[in-house]
């Protein structure tokens, strides 16, 4: 298990981690699996540089993406037609424009936080949209504000960057519904 795979998990269990100097700083509404805690010491050093990492480029978000996308696993047609939307995305040329616009994992990857992530489409990132909505959509156009895409039958629709409840999303992969359940339900038992 990477550092980055133990960040991903601490944020579907609802830890937020920070650097502290020399520490790592947790943050949880309830107490972390104690699996969790010694992955997370296992690997404070990575984790730190992680979390101290600036902003990356736009190759390197793209890579990261790619990577947490790829881990999740699902037997569920909807999420695997998610996760192939979403890296059909990663490879297209669009990618570049969304990122420059200030497009991120959630305005493009996002679905709802509660139990069933599929609920609310107003939580919906782009590719959840390309990929659960009910009709085709091609990419037209990306600015700060808004995607704008065109219906087979002709029609433009204006997707917003900032969704109405956009802090009640999360990117797909850091949902506890995705996010290797297999895992999760081992820790909850033990």
């Amino acid at each position: 298990m990477t550092a980055h795979d133990v960040l991903k998990r601490a944020l579907a269990a609802g830890v937020t981690l920070a650097a502290d100097g020399a520490q790592l700083r947790l943050q949880a509404e309830k107490k972390p699996p104690s699996e969790l805690i010694e992955e997370l010491r296992a690997h404070k050093a990575e984790i730190l540089d992680l979390l101290r990492t600036p902003p990356r480029s736009p190759e390197g978000l793209i890579t990261a993406w790619r990577a947490s996308i790829a881990c999740v696993a699902t037997d569920l047609p909807e999420v695997s037609r998610l996760k192939t939307v979403s890296l059909r995305f990663l490879d297209g040329s669009n990618v570049a424009a969304a990122i420059e616009n200030e497009w991120n994992e959630v305005s493009l990857f996002g679905v709802h936080r509660g139990g069933y992530p599929k609920e609310r489409l107003d939580c919906w990132g782009l590719t959840a949209f390309l990929a659960w909505g009910t009709h085709s959509y091609t990419i037209q156009a990306f600015t700060r504000e808004e995607c704008s895409l065109l219906t087979r039958s002709g029609s433009l629709l204006k997707l917003q960057r900032v969704r109405p409840n956009h802090d009640q999303a999360t990117s797909f992969w850091t949902h506890p519904a995705f996010c290797n359940p297999q895992s999760e339900r081992k820790s909850h038992a033990a």
